[in-house]
């Protein structure tokens, strides 16, 4: 009887169950070789959005030291080898242990305290394979092969000594072979009972070949940078050719291509993981454009993230450089004409507010700080009704003081974002309503997080002259 083996999570690709030593037609006649990466030259891509936020990262970087750079980079690291082993159940990751894992220095204890040792050591694993995967990027280590391939599953799942699987002699605790190939089929059986087919373990080292070659070829160098890292995920997912762990790997071998072009890794939240496994499956069938756009918005999301921590950690050294000493704090609300508004922008504004409620109980020494709420009026479009309201943050640092206000402009019926501005100033950032609403995203609330953060650290700099 024919073993159908797992690893343990579904958006690794291994996107359904199997049923228990479940008998099928010569299913290794079923898997189909994954498609060359010239079939993948016609999904589209968003180049202006991606050039103008990778200039942004660019020019967020020009503003610090390389240290602070190396530091940002080193820390969104992190967030991705947290986030990786909890996409695969390993352990639990939300947005709190994320932002711990990001900006505590004492960030092992937090994982220790919150998922016990052994998560921390699957943190540890993957924070190394990534710094692999880094030097890979940099040029640091050789060229992509399927040995590097294979080092890097070894470190990932240095901490794992078996995986769960199904064999003809019921579910079993199996030792997992690393930085091997596999030894076993690990084909698996959808909630439909149909059958998903990976690579027979004999076709594992030709297909593997043929991966390497692909990312070797001269489309590579024309192809954007979110069209190889989702080809290359893609292809290894459909290959399988670990027993477990195959997941880790591909997001690891993704990254590749995103930090060599951004500087990011591909960061997925453990939140998104049903949309990742349903864009993944599209391209199983011939179509990849969701995927492309999966792995597109995600490095949006994690350039947009890094350009604000840049530019915040810069005005934070303006503000320490000026420091002077003494603080007074007073908060009040101010009033807004109720309106009927989409829900969207509501969660959006409330985020907002709390964020920037955040900045003035945090405080600044030499900056008196007043937070309240302010109607903004927008006249655009033909029309006089406001469709834009504000959270305000007054300061005042010696003699100079000054408003900055965080604008919500509320959609249109037919708009896909909510657009959050710093008035007067031209720094925007739209937030898909989709990851607002019906549940907030843990991405888009660090983004709004750090978008706030940063912006109400540069408005206090900008006073302090």
């Amino acid at each position: 009887m024919t073993q159908y083996q797992h690893g343990r999570a579904s958006a690794s690709g291994a996107r359904g169950s199997d049923t228990g030593g479940v008998s099928q037609p010569d299913p290794d006649a079923v898997y189909a070789p994954f498609p060359s990466l010239a079939t993948w030259g016609e999904a589209r891509v968003n180049w202006q959005l991606w050039a103008d936020t990778q200039w942004r990262v660019a020019e967020a970087q020009r503003a610090v030291s390389t240290n602070i750079a190396a530091d940002e980079r080193e820390r969104s690291l992190r967030a991705a080898a947290l986030n990786t082993g909890a996409l695969e159940g390993l352990h639990h990751a939300d947005r709190g242990l994320t932002v711990t894992v990001v900006t505590d220095a004492a960030w092992r204890d937090a994982i220790e305290r919150a998922e016990g040792g052994a998560a921390t050591r699957f943190v540890e694993a993957a924070i190394d394979a990534y710094d692999l995967v880094l030097d890979l990027a940099t040029g640091a280590q050789q060229q992509l092969s399927e040995a590097v391939i294979r080092r890097l599953h070894e470190i990932v799942v240095s901490p794992q000594d078996t995986y769960d699987a199904q064999t003809s002699l019921g579910r079993q605790a199996v030792a997992l072979p690393k930085g091997e190939y596999k030894r076993q089929p690990n084909h698996v059986i959808e909630p439909d009972g149909t059958l998903h087919a990976y690579a027979p373990p004999d076709r594992v080292p030709d297909e593997m070949h043929r991966l390497v070659s692909e990312l070797s070829t001269d489309e590579v160098a024309s192809a954007h940078p979110v069209v190889l890292a989702a080809f290359a995920h893609h292809a290894l997912v459909a290959v399988h050719p670990f027993a477990d762990g195959n997941g880790r790997v591909a997001r690891l071998l993704a990254s590749v291509y995103l930090l060599r072009a951004a500087s990011v890794p591909l960061m997925i939240w453990a939140d998104q993981s049903v949309e990742y496994r349903k864009a993944l499956k599209e391209a199983d069938t011939a179509r990849p454009q969701a995927f492309v756009d999966f792995v597109f918005d995600r490095s949006i999301d994690a350039m947009n993230l890094m350009a604000d921590r840049l530019r915040t950690r810069a005005a934070e050294d303006r503000i320490e450089s000026r420091a002077t000493g003494g603080l007074t704090l007073t908060s009040r609300s101010g009033a807004f004409r109720r309106e009927r508004q989409l829900g969207a922008a509501e969660r959006l504004l409330e985020i907002v507010g709390r964020c920037a409620r955040g900045v003035v109980e945090r405080g600044r020494a030499g900056y008196a700080l007043v937070f309240d709420e302010a109607e903004v009026f927008y006249t655009g479009g033909g029309t006089d009704v406001p469709f834009g309201r504000a959270q305000r943050l007054h300061a005042t640092h010696g003699n100079a003081n000054g408003v900055c206000d965080l604008v919500v402009l509320f959609p249109r019926h037919d708009d896909e974002s909510v657009v959050l501005e710093v008035s007067g100033s031209g720094d925007r950032r739209p937030f898909r309503v989709a990851d607002l609403e019906p549940e907030l995203k843990s991405s888009a609330a660090q983004q709004i997080e750090d978008f706030v953060v940063r912006a109400c650290t540069e408005f206090l700099a900008d006073l302090a002259g």
